[in-house]
């Protein structure tokens, strides 16, 4: 597992291309989590590691939408026995319209549930 420290931000890096990058920043708010595009704050720090933790592990996935390469769309999805469930979507405001959609779907498993 790759781990990189930028001042304020810690980032695990995805083992491969069928992975994404988990990030941990401390804000003036509280904690910032994000897996590449999608992203949540939270006001302690113990919610954002266990939100970090999810991420890592293999209960966790994230499906991002694509229009001319650039993603526009993330959503989390939790695995809960053995059933993929739709969690909290974030998106940009402004993206290519005229392209095609497509969709990924990437996981990690640096941790095992």
């Amino acid at each position: 597992m790759r781990f990189l420290r930028e001042g304020e931000v810690l980032r695990v890096l995805p083992k491969d291309e069928g992975g994404f990058e988990v990030t941990l920043a401390r804000t003036p708010a509280g904690w910032s989590v994000s897996f590449d595009g999608w992203h949540q704050e939270f006001a302690t720090e113990d919610r954002a590691v266990e939100c970090v933790a999810f991420g890592m592990s293999d209960a966790c996935r994230l499906r991002s939408w694509h229009r001319d390469g650039q993603p526009m769309r993330w959503t989390v999805e939790a695995c809960i026995e053995g059933e993929w469930i739709e969690g909290r979507t974030t998106g940009l405001l402004f993206f290519p319209i005229a392209a095609a959609t497509e969709v990924r779907t990437r996981a990690n498993d640096f941790i095992k549930i």
